[in-house]
């Protein structure tokens, strides 16, 4: 039914599958539209058929193939330069790392993902990042990241005038604050202290008020996932209060609620009965429900849910007197499902990245000489140069890769234009770039930034390489013979640098040069007048 449809008539099917719930559909139409799109060189159409499959993997709870669709988007939005979709792209990323046993990565991808909605400067794709990296940051029992990041986007949807949207953020802020609560708690120790049930309830109370004004103000699939969470945050509430009596009846509302469609809160289901049964200290039954949520939760690739299985079958094992060392072992070298997964989408991950890697290197062998090439130095133009560092910073972590840039500017102390003729100028900065190639390593990439200023990309560079490199130029420089360009010439230059953090951009790091620039000047001219 889909193969007379346009790519843009496909990305609509998508959509409009999603919308109605059809999971299956939705993939259907997405993987028609990616194979499509690939056959037609479209990498934006592409992108687009990622973010759908991981959308529909995430839906399914196929946290580790949603991570590795949410990276193809990823890097393909970066690419076509759609902020808003590698936005979108980041937070599944996130959300799916969370729980497939990636903390550090989650965390980059939802921090990155919430720098770039600034700069988008859309308050509704902001409050989206604030829901989805809150969640994430609370399965990972980040808790007062997780607080910050919910409370926020609740106060953007408040001030958007979206009600919708702030009730679906405090739904989403009493559960992080009951998961955080329910994943620390060590129920073999008693009940949670009453300060710290008392987080939950607020929350709770906070987010029935607001449903309570507002009924109605959200899709007949997101009120039923809503009334879920609720009710799963009623019983544990049930259950820290020691009201076992309530605590059955919250399950059995539990029960009837959930949403099939959304296997990782049948998750939460069976975790509230193998908490129920180890309140009632029903150890067989905890022990054969703690077994049914390892084995779902491993199904699913879903590490947290994994570990409470864990735990539960543990105590109830212990409580029975029956603790199998052998069992015991075999259950905690069971491998965790992240790690399973991962493996099997590693080939076709390394396909994709070679096969973007040699678009790009094609697109750069394309590229006009006069943008590749700077036409008086022969360095890389300020256009090749851009385009290479954007490239690096968001292919790469730059923490990690020690991503630096340097600028080399002539001191503005010096009067070389007033002085000599534009020609000299010329074969100053001739000079420069030809001192500046000797001393840098192989591997980094020097550019004519502006008129009077150079730069270079250093890549895999630590502080100590950057200052050696620092040095080596400002060495070059006094000790070459500048009179043989002109008779009494003497050229002084000053230099800034800065190494990349998660999430920059290059107008950032070069902002930060020009601070390090000027920075260094103001000390170097307190030297001169202090020695005068």
């Amino acid at each position: 039914m889909y193969r007379l449809l346009s790519l843009e008539e496909l990305d609509t099917a998508c959509v409009a599958q999603w919308r109605q719930g059809v999971v299956e559909r939705c993939r259907h139409a997405a993987g028609l539209l990616r194979s499509r799109a690939i056959d037609a060189g479209d990498l934006l159409h592409e992108a687009r058929a990622e973010l759908h499959l991981a959308m529909c993997a995430q839906r399914e709870a196929q946290y580790v193939l949603a991570l590795t669709h949410a990276r193809r988007a990823c890097a393909l939005a970066r690419h076509e330069r759609d902020m808003a979709l590698e936005i979108e792209a980041l937070s599944i990323q996130g959300a799916a790392a969370a729980v497939s046993g990636q903390d550090q990565l989650s965390e980059e991808a939802g921090q990155l993902a919430r720098r770039l909605a600034r700069q988008l400067a859309d308050p509704i794709v902001t409050l989206q990042v604030c829901d989805s990296l809150g969640v994430a940051q609370a399965w990972l029992g980040h808790v007062e990241a997780a607080r910050q990041s919910l409370a926020q986007g609740t106060c953007l949807a408040s001030d958007a005038g979206r009600v919708d949207w702030a009730c679906h953020l405090l739904i989403h802020a009493a559960f992080a604050e009951a998961l955080m609560l329910a994943r620390s708690w060590d129920l073999s120790q008693g009940l949670p202290s009453l300060a710290r049930r008392r987080q939950v309830e607020v929350a709770m109370q906070a987010a029935l008020a607001r449903c309570e004004v507002t009924p109605g103000v959200m899709a007949a699939g997101t009120q039923r996932s809503g009334r879920f969470l609720l009710a799963w945050v009623d019983f544990m509430l049930a259950v820290w209060r020691g009201e076992p009596d309530d605590a059955e009846a919250d399950l059995q509302r539990l029960q009837a609620l959930l949403p099939h469609e959304r296997a990782w809160m049948g998750g939460l289901a069976r975790w509230a009965q193998v908490v129920h049964a180890l309140v009632l200290r029903d150890n067989a039954k905890a022990e054969s429900q703690a077994r049914l949520l390892i084995a779902a939760a491993h199904d699913m690739g879903h590490q947290p849910l994994l570990e409470q299985g864990r735990r539960a079958w543990l105590l109830a094992q212990s409580r029975l007197g029956r603790l199998n060392p052998m069992e015991l072992g075999a259950l905690r070298l069971m491998p965790s499902p992240a790690a399973e997964a991962t493996s099997s989408c590693t080939e076709d991950m390394l396909a994709f990245e070679l096969r973007l890697r040699e678009l790009g290197q094609r697109e750069a062998a394309q590229l006009p000489a006069w943008r590749r090439e700077d036409s008086l130095t022969g360095l890389a133009s300020r256009e090749h140069f851009q385009a290479q560092t954007d490239e690096l910073l968001q292919r790469t972590d730059p923490t990690r890769a020690q991503v630096s840039v340097l600028v080399l500017a002539l001191d503005p102390g010096q009067v070389l234009a007033a002085h000599h003729s534009p020609l000299v100028r010329d074969r100053v900065l001739c000079t420069l770039a030809a001192l500046i190639r000797q001393v840098l390593r192989a591997g980094d990439l020097p550019a004519r930034w502006s008129h009077d200023e150079l730069v270079a990309l250093l890549h895999r560079a630590s502080g100590e390489d950057v200052a050696r490199v620092c040095e080596r130029v400002h060495l070059a420089v006094r000790e070459h013979d500048w009179s043989a360009i002109a008779p009494g010439l003497d050229v002084r230059v000053c230099l800034g640098h800065a190494s990349a953090r998660v999430g920059d951009t290059l107008d950032g790091l070069m902002r930060r040069c020009e601070s390090s620039r000027f920075a260094s000047l103001r000390r170097e001219y307190r030297k001169v007048a202090h020695a005068a």
